[in-house]
């Protein structure tokens, strides 16, 4: 369940978590770019072994864009179980 989009700090492919909908009305529309998702931990850069800034940080919408999933079956983000609202 490895998802990857681009680093807004260093522009690299990098891990984030698996994205999840906020809310259900975000979930049919299956737009990805709606669903939050947060950075791994990861290097700057191959030769530099400093963590980037950006690791734990949301990532942005223009960059969930782009993001994709490395397995094929698990191409649908989740929902939050907090999106009911009443």
């Amino acid at each position: 369940m490895a998802w990857r989009a681009p680093c807004s700090e260093c522009g690299q492919q990098v891990g984030i978590t698996t994205p999840v909908y906020e809310t259900m009305s975000l979930f049919i529309r299956d737009e990805v770019r709606y669903a939050k998702a947060f950075y791994e931990s990861h290097p700057r850069f191959g030769s530099d072994s400093r963590s980037c800034a950006a690791a734990g940080t949301q990532v942005p919408q223009s960059q969930m864009a782009q993001a994709r999933s490395t397995d094929p079956n698990d191409e649908i983000p989740g929902l939050d179980g907090r999106g009911f609202r009443r």
